[in-house]
């Protein structure tokens, strides 16, 4: 029973290694459709804040989400409207 137990932890471990070894850094696992769908309505949700004229504190504490997730997203949105002018 025991010796069941070291391989299926040893074989978990190597495949953890392995995935970690072959995934570039910076680069996350892909996120469930449910966590997909959240990220997807959080930013519809800042990019309309930022359009109301929220500030990122205003906007994180009506969304939900922290501030510095809406401080990340206004400079993409900025970004976004600089290359569109």
């Amino acid at each position: 029973m025991f010796r069941d137990l070291e391989l299926t932890l040893t074989e978990q471990v190597t495949v953890k290694v392995v995935t970690q070894s072959l995934t570039p850094r910076g680069v996350r696992p892909a996120r469930t459709a449910n966590g997909h769908g959240k990220s997807q309505k959080n930013k519809a949700a800042i990019r309309k804040a930022y359009l109301d004229g929220l500030t990122p504190t205003e906007a994180a504490k009506s969304i939900g989400v922290t501030r510095g997730y809406v401080s990340q997203r206004y400079k993409e949105i900025r970004q976004e409207l600089k290359l569109t002018a």
